[in-house]
């Protein structure tokens, strides 16, 4: 706010705030409130501190010193007139600006690195009329145009009210104003600001703190008459009344959202005698008085605890208008199937909760006890809406605002406070039970997080007892079972069929009483005899050598981990090195099939290395050897064996996965084992994991890839300690699961290490290098890939020769990397050297060369040469029936891409029949799931849609997701696609919000998985932008496709297809909303392009020609049309013939602007033509035949 030498008071908050921000960080600290805030504004003397603290960048302190040097040489002086003390502050900023080195020439739109990015918002008034406001600004604003003055001037304009100061004059819109500071129209402004957010940052920003600093409350100011310091001290007191007016709006209007915060000196500032000025001294202890607040320090710990966090709470358009979000509260933990239920701790708390007894005031129940004990499944029973996970503060106050928030639109802004009250207020004829579960930390203070009132119920569940000091008479201690209780847990509960004899009832008991009736210690040791057939007496005999471990554990995990050491003792060693091993892999879904996959390969037989293994790789290998080889040989027995022993002990579980069977145990007693595996023996297990993780990577498919990701993930900790040829192992894997910047990472770090070890113009090195090149291809980042693969090229010529299959597969990568950069004539180029150098070095029947062969009919397809492919693949075919046959993956590979020329050649009839037989092929080749047999479906779906046979792709399509999702996982990039394929079939289909939904679903995994700038992820962009513009939103269309069209120039090129594309659907958009000359503008562009690209006849260049011609027609020049659709017709007849069915729509363009140009006779003639061979070729029923 504006206030004068009150401001110091502000400075003094604001760096009590900075000072607990940073005590609070520990690490990463930062004392500039321009590197925490997003926007720092103000008025007056408010807005003076904002420009010390974005433009100038100082810390509090400094602005402190700064600005109390100001108020005792300018704004206390007296006796000085308004001319006088205006030239004293424009010397006086001189000198400052001097002092951190700042240019007096410096502009506020200048860039500046002091600001941290922060923006400026510091609003000022005309001197003639003070309600219109002018506000200066850092940055480029949307409602109006900043006003790019020094910043010099901008200091001296926001001090510049009279009788103080005199106007400052600003030249703004070809004329000179005068401005003074805004503190007459906006003494307060926070609603200003939250204005000037909306401009700078959008409406669906989310905020998370508003903090606002006043400058102390009106009370009697007592002046000398007659003089500027009297004018400026009444002055002073109608801008604080004024502020708090407006402070005590903005709180009962934002106060419920928990994310304003109002901090202004409550008591000693009202009431000072100006006869002599307010000093900074009066001002800074009055201040210190405030926040030694008890109240005042507790908001601090909220506004911190807000500015850390930075949880957004409402948009800015949700500040303005009230929008409400929907958000659902968390599930519910499960019950056990073991659950026994409990008599006494059951009573216990029905009396809590319900009894009749009157409670002053909130009616509260606390259960703690050890981890295990059964506190949150006794809780359960009454468990129904409002159930909180208490695990941290962040958590607690997440869950809470979820449940309120899920209850419908009028709770749906509500901040955490404004919850809390909610929850504490009557419901008619019932009270509200809210359980807090699993509130363990012993730093977390519980009771600002609770509801209070005479109308709610509060159930906490903790493993700490001091929480039962909130509520001492209800605390219920839940750390053992009764006798009967823990009898009936060993044998009731175990499903015995036989009857339970007296005998065994007294060993129970006894075992009970040995165990300490702890129920968890129960259930294992229920596990432990069923897996064993032993009796509760042999049990208890067994742990006689646990009993002074298991009764004298304190309170803590460790009496879980002691249940769980009294299984563990049960295995033999190898088995329990085996449970060791598993616990340095993730928890989950280990596949059992690895363990098989690396046997196969004699636990060594890497798919690759680079240089000879490390010390940890036989370390791993002996270790691996000493747990799974039984008398010295691999046994697969002994591994089973080893599995149902753990399966008994309830230590793991086997389900069932794709292909093979996953090992899973509980987090819990992974967490154990981890923590108690010897620390001499660590490292080994360590190597032992990474070695079966990396002989899982292999060239051909198995089952257990798709669960690998995980696990080298689980290793991401000492990724950076990998030998080199893991490290390339993992990148892999990576790679495989779709995790494909995780894989970067890793070939960016194999790159480096081989850099230290090997010769700089090594074979390995290159090789690593154009891995790393794939790599970045994988990422859509084609430009980087080229760079690298173009120096491997050369570099693999001069040591290998042209000649070597290594130099060959350079050439290959470097061709794949040409058409993804959209330069088909440059990879024809290289194909077609590969291909004659195959054909000479390992004859036309080679595999290899018929694989290039095949490579170089894609490209001619790229080329739009369709006759020219479909002569290649033929003779491939041919040959590769003859040297292959017919079911040789190979040759049903060719079977496949002649099926996609056909549809190029618009033989969609032909294509399916073929696409069939290759699925069928596939289906008995390989079986249904194989990736290749998927992706056969899915070439099927996509000439199902060019068919119109909408309903058959989306059957198709659904399936290919269905097995892409079972297979790879939900954010693979395969399965990606899938998602996109069938929104683009729902679009077909005219199911516009579900290809909206699922597209919306298909962007922001691929933005996550692949990144904003990706090939995949701006097709999605355009996906959705289509769809938008048949859902008659084409503005929305209209700002994603600009978005793409700048991400495709950045990441692609201006050249590039895709970027093409872009510019094209940007043209239709322009042609839908009516912006005709504009869309003339860009199709003109993009024909130019693709003519000096691919040429005049190209496919893509007919379809640019097409759709300039349309836009002709609509715009009413005929004539133009028509030359460009005779030309399109011309040669679409040359490259496809009569029947085509991209010839005869041409030709039916043609017709309709030749009926507009008059000649109607001429018209009728072609569409006569155009029905009876579309009959012909396409059918009766077919769409464009009607």
């Amino acid at each position: 706010d504006a206030g004068g030498t009150r401001g110091i008071s502000q400075l003094k908050i604001l760096d009590e705030l900075m000072h607990r921000l940073n005590f609070e960080a520990k690490d990463n600290k930062n004392d500039r409130p321009c590197a925490v805030f997003d926007m720092i504004g103000g008025t007056g003397t408010g807005g003076f501190i904002s420009l010390l603290l974005v433009i100038l960048g100082l810390t509090t302190e400094q602005a402190l010193e700064e600005f109390i040097d100001l108020s005792s040489s300018i704004l206390d002086l007296t006796g000085v007139e308004a001319p006088m003390r205006t030239l004293k502050l424009k010397e006086h900023i001189a000198r400052l600006l001097g002092k951190y080195g700042i240019d007096e020439k410096m502009r506020l739109m200048d860039k500046n690195k002091r600001s941290k990015g922060c923006k400026l918002a510091v609003p000022i008034s005309d001197a003639l009329n003070m309600k219109s406001i002018c506000t200066l600004r850092n940055y480029d604003a949307r409602q109006e145009k900043s006003v790019n003055i020094t910043v010099a001037e901008a200091l001296v304009a926001t001090l510049a009210i009279p009788p103080l100061f005199t106007p400052t004059p600003i030249f703004k819109d070809a004329s000179t104003f005068h401005f003074i500071g805004a503190d007459f129209s906006l003494g307060n402004p926070a609603q200003h600001l939250i204005t000037e957010a909306y401009g700078a940052f959008g409406p669906e920003a989310l905020v998370a703190c508003v903090l606002s600093l006043g400058c102390g409350h009106p009370g009697i100011i007592t002046t000398p008459s007659n003089s500027d310091v009297d004018k400026w001290n009444s002055l002073v007191e109608k801008l604080i009344v004024d502020s708090e007016q407006k402070s005590q709006q903005m709180e009962s209007q934002m106060g419920h959202l928990g994310l304003y915060y109002r901090f202004c000196v409550t008591h000693g500032l009202e009431r000072v005698d100006t006869t002599a000025p307010l000093g900074p001294s009066n001002v800074i202890v009055h201040t210190a008085v405030y926040l030694g607040d008890v109240s005042v320090s507790q908001k601090f710990d909220l506004s911190v605890n807000s500015v850390t966090l930075r949880e957004g709470i409402a948009s800015l358009d949700q500040l303005s208008e009230s929008i409400a979000m929907r958000v659902f509260p968390p599930a519910l933990p499960p019950v056990t199937s073991t659950f026994v239920m409990r008599k006494e701790p059951w009573e216990f708390i029905e009396k809590a909760a319900f009894g009749t007894e009157e409670v002053d005031g909130l009616r509260m129940l606390a259960v703690t006890g050890i981890g295990g004990c059964g506190k949150t499944q006794i809780i359960l029973k009454f468990a129904s809406t409002f159930f909180i996970d208490g695990s941290s503060e962040e958590r607690i106050r997440a869950d809470i605002l979820y449940h309120v928030r899920s209850l419908g639109l009028g709770y749906s802004q509500m901040g955490f406070e404004d919850c809390l009250r909610f929850l504490a207020q009557p419901i008619p004829g019932c009270r509200r039970l809210i359980v807090y579960d699993s509130v363990d930390d012993p730093n977390l203070n519980l009771l600002p997080l609770l509801p209070y009132g005479d109308f709610c119920i509060i159930f906490i569940t903790s493993r700490n007892r001091s929480i039962g000091e909130l509520c001492p008479e209800t605390h219920l201690e839940l750390g053992v079972m009764s006798t009967d209780e823990a009898v009936t847990l060993l044998l009731g509960a175990a499903g015995s069929k036989t009857a339970i004899s007296d005998s065994d009832q007294e060993s129970a008991s006894a075992l009970s009483q040995a165990l300490g009736c702890h129920p968890i210690a129960l259930a294992q040791a229920r596990s432990y005899m069923s897996q064993t057939q032993c009796s509760c007496s042999a049990y208890l005999e067994r742990l006689s050598d646990y009993r002074d471990k298991l009764l004298a554990m304190p309170i803590g995990n460790q009496s879980v981990y002691a249940a769980f050491e009294a299984s563990f003792t049960l295995l033999d060693r190898p088995t329990k090195r085996f449970l060791r091993l598993l616990s340095y892999f993730h928890w989950n879904g280990i596949p059992l099939e690895l363990f098989f996959l690396a046997a196969r390969h004699r636990f060594s037989e890497y798919e690759h290395t680079y240089i000879e293994h490390g010390d940890g790789f036989l370390a791993g290998k002996t270790a691996i050897e000493g747990i799974l080889f039984e008398e010295g040989n691999w046994d697969i027995t002994h591994l089973d064996q080893m599995i149902i022993s753990l399966q008994n002990c309830s230590l793991v579980s086997l389900s069932p996965g794709v292909g093979t069977t996953l090992l899973e145990m509980h987090a819990l007693v992974h967490g154990w084992l981890q923590d108690t595996v010897p620390s001499k023996e660590s490292s080994n297990y360590q190597s032992a994991a990474i070695l079966l993780l990396s002989l899982g990577d292999r060239r051909e498919y198995t089952p257990s890839a798709r669960y690998l990701t995980s696990h080298v993930l689980h290793l991401s900790p000492i990724w950076n300690k990998l030998h080199v040829n893991d490290a390339r192992a993992f990148a892999h894997l990576l790679k495989n699961g779709g995790s494909f910047r995780y894989s970067l990472t890793l070939r960016e770090h194999v790159v480096a290490m081989l850099k230290e070890q090997v010769d700089p113009q090594s074979f390995i090195l290159l090789e690593a290098q154009s891995e790393l090149a794939l790599a970045y291809g994988d990422l859509g980042q084609w430009k980087e890939a080229e760079t690298i693969q173009v120096e491997v090229l050369r570099l693999m010529k001069a040591i290998k020769g042209e000649r070597d299959p290594a130099t060959i597969t350079a050439s290959i990568n470097l061709r794949c990397t040409y058409r993804e950069l959209g330069r088909p004539s440059e990879a024809e180029t290289l194909q077609k050297e590969v291909l004659r150098l195959n054909k000479e070095i390992l004859g036309k029947e080679h595999l290899d060369t018929i694989a290039a062969s095949r490579d170089l009919s894609l490209i001619y397809r790229d080329l739009g040469r369709y006759d020219e492919a479909k002569v290649l693949q033929m003779e491939i075919l041919d040959l590769g029936k003859e040297v292959l046959g017919e079911r040789h993956p190979d040759t049903i590979r060719t079977l496949s891409c002649l099926a996609i020329t056909y549809h190029d050649l618009g033989l969609s009839s032909d294509a399916e029949n073929l696409q069939v037989d290759v699925l069928n092929l596939r289906k008995e080749i390989l079986g249904e799931n194989h990736p290749d047999t998927i992706m056969a479906l899915n070439d099927l779906a996509a000439t199902y849609r060019e068919l119109y046979s909408f309903e058959k792709a989306k059957e198709a399509q659904m399936e290919v997701l269905r097995l892409n999702r079972k297979y790879l996982g939900e954010r693979h990039p395969n399965t990606i696609l899938a998602s996109s394929n069938l929104a683009l079939t729902y679009y077909d289909l005219g199911l516009l919000m579900e290809a909206e939904r699922l597209q919306l679903e298909v962007l922001n995994i691929s933005k996550e998985v692949m990144g904003d700038s990706h090939p995949d992820t701006l097709a999605g962009y355009n996906n959705l932008a289509i769809t938008y513009r048949d859902l008659e939103r084409s503005e929305e269309a209209k700002k994603l496709q600009l978005e793409v069209l700048r991400l495709s120039k950045e990441t692609l090129g201006e050249l590039h297809p895709d970027t093409i594309v872009a510019l094209s659907n940007l043209a239709v958009t322009y042609h839908d909303l009516g912006e005709r000359e504009q869309a003339v503008k860009l199709q003109v562009e993009v024909l130019s392009l693709r003519k000096k690209l691919l040429g005049d006849s190209h496919p893509d260049t007919l379809v640019a020609s097409n759709n300039l011609a349309s836009t002709y027609h609509d715009l009413g020049r005929f004539g133009e049309a028509e030359v460009l659709q005779v030309d399109v017709l011309k040669l679409r007849r040359a490259l496809l013939g009569e029947r085509h069915p991209d010839t005869l729509a041409a030709c039916n363009n043609l017709s309709v602007t030749l009926k507009d140009l008059g000649r109607s006779k001429e018209a009728e003639a072609r569409q006569l033509d155009i029905v009876w061979l579309s009959k012909e070729v396409l059918g009766p029923q077919h769409p464009d035949t009607v």
